[in-house]
């Protein structure tokens, strides 16, 4: 993807003036994934394989409040509409933002095209080897950004449009590509949502401990993934639960975009349907599109981590090279009805917020003895109150874990994590709600407690290879929640 033509930036789809240090972003390239069989862009049904692109931009430069972070994804299936012209490009862009640790939030949206030549046709050359990309005049529809802010009317908005020139750079045969697996994988997921308007709030999400709540599906044959995050809120008191769906799988209902290249590099953007808000003041699902609102569309976004690796904002973390595992980030905005005043319209807004998952093992395939010792990371958001380091900004550190199987309890601790150390004195096995998991308390520092609770995942040499989780801790003027990521040492 060369440089954008009207900003001369090197960030795809980006609005410059949001990213700043863009030699410090992780820029992936972008994929194009061949169906396989047929023409490209005809899919007959729900389950034909497909023809699909993937690219996102990632960065995280800094630490604590001085920290600006940016992401864009891109994934989306190729279609053919019919018209004589072969296929093209057309669908949605999803990303979020934060430009400092003081700033709110802010997210992206929009359609994102190949522009169409003087020979109707929209790819060019003998082997689609070029095209170009970006903002279709015919769609009259620019790239959105959305502020969490609406103290400030004239910032609230702002629309921008761009350009690229694509060239073809390389090809495989499918035989050469990494591996590309059909798999389910369960997990956790965790961050912040951020109340947009003058009356701004941010609350805690997370798995309830189920590791249900989290699920991954990727579908080799089809090349998409599918991914739901059943989130509890434990800070609202309109909203229970977000239940938020990306991209698609024939296995469950709606439809998303989505993009499965290898078991690597993969992201997916919104599925409306499966989406859906649970509302404390009734035990109702407001679900997408059903609200008398304006424009609804959830504009969220779910990536792996290996599409666009990003570790150098943590210094002397280790970050875990276990590739039977998943971890990445989710986030964008998301708006509907108002439940404490109908009528009106409600915007929450999430920015890297994490997730993990991995084939889990049930306690019935726990050893009944023997002990293990567990090392990894931790990673999350931090919202910090205290003076003179107030701000939100994401963080990580290490994890390690001892385990007794016999007994089966451990002790745990998080390390360098924004500059503290998090212990886990004991963790047993949960007796609810799943004894597929293990839970303990959280302390450090002077007041700081909180809550641990994770799962032993599969790796190719043992059923209990590696342990995820998530975590929540809170100290004077300081709350984080995240995941845990690791793997058997021994």
């Amino acid at each position: 993807i060369q440089n954008d033509m009207f900003q001369n930036s090197k960030i795809p789809f980006a609005f410059a003036d949001n990213v700043g240090a863009e030699n410090l972003a992780v820029v992936s390239p972008f994929y194009f994934k061949e169906q396989a069989s047929g023409i490209i862009g005809i899919y007959p049904d729900a389950s034909s394989s497909r023809s699909v692109t993937l690219q996102a931009s990632l960065l995280i430069d800094g630490t604590g409040i001085n920290q600006r972070s940016y992401v864009m994804v891109h994934a989306g299936t190729v279609i053919d509409t019919g018209d004589g012209n072969g296929p093209r490009i057309a669908t949605s862009l999803r990303g979020s933002f934060r430009t400092g640790g003081t700033s709110q939030i802010a997210a992206f949206a929009g359609r994102l095209d190949t522009l169409q030549g003087p020979d109707g046709n929209f790819f060019f050359g003998d082997n689609m080897e070029n095209f170009i990309i970006g903002n279709d005049p015919q769609h009259n529809e620019a790239f959105h950004i959305a502020y969490a802010d609406t103290t400030t009317p004239s910032s609230t908005t702002r629309e921008y449009g761009v350009a690229h020139l694509a060239t073809l750079t390389s090809t495989a045969a499918i035989g050469a590509l990494p591996s590309r697996t059909s798999r389910t994988l369960n997990g956790f997921a965790a961050g912040y949502m951020e109340r947009g308007g003058s009356t701004a709030t941010i609350t805690p999400v997370m798995s309830s401990g189920d590791v249900l709540d989290t699920e991954v599906i990727f579908n080799a044959s089809t090349n998409t993934l599918r991914a739901n995050l059943d989130l509890k809120n434990y800070g609202d008191s309109d909203v229970s639960r977000y239940v938020l769906a990306f991209g698609s799988d024939p296995s469950r209902t709606g439809t998303g975009q989505s993009a499965f290249h290898d078991d690597d590099t993969y992201a997916a953007l919104h599925n409306r349907s499966g989406t859906s808000i649970h509302f404390s003041t009734s035990n109702n699902v407001q679900g997408f599109p059903a609200t008398p609102v304006g424009s609804i569309n959830p504009n969220i976004y779910f990536l792996g981590n290996e599409l666009v690796p990003m570790a150098n904002f943590a210094s002397g973390v280790n970050f875990c090279d276990c590739k039977f595992l998943e971890w990445g980030y989710w986030g964008g905005r998301l708006k509907y009805e108002d439940p404490s005043n109908p009528g009106t319209a409600r915007r929450d807004f999430a920015h890297l917020n994490t997730w993990v998952a991995g084939v889990v093992t049930s306690s019935g395939n726990w050893p009944t003895s023997g002990t293990a010792t567990y090392a990894g990371h931790a990673i999350g958001n931090v919202w910090n109150t205290t003076p003179g380091n107030a701000g939100r900004y994401l963080a990580a550190g290490n994890f390690n874990m001892n385990w007794n199987f016999a007994s089966r309890t451990g002790t745990a601790s998080i390390t360098g994590y924004d500059g503290r150390t998090i212990n886990a004195a004991f963790l047993t096995q949960s007796a609810s709600p799943t004894q597929d998991t293990f839970e303990g308390s959280l302390s450090g520092g002077e007041y700081g407690s909180g809550k641990l609770i994770g799962a032993f995942a599969a790796g190719p040499s043992s059923p209990v290879q590696g342990a995820i989780g998530q975590f929540e801790f809170s100290d004077t003027g300081y709350l984080t929640v995240g995941n845990i990521v690791s793997k058997k040492t021994n």
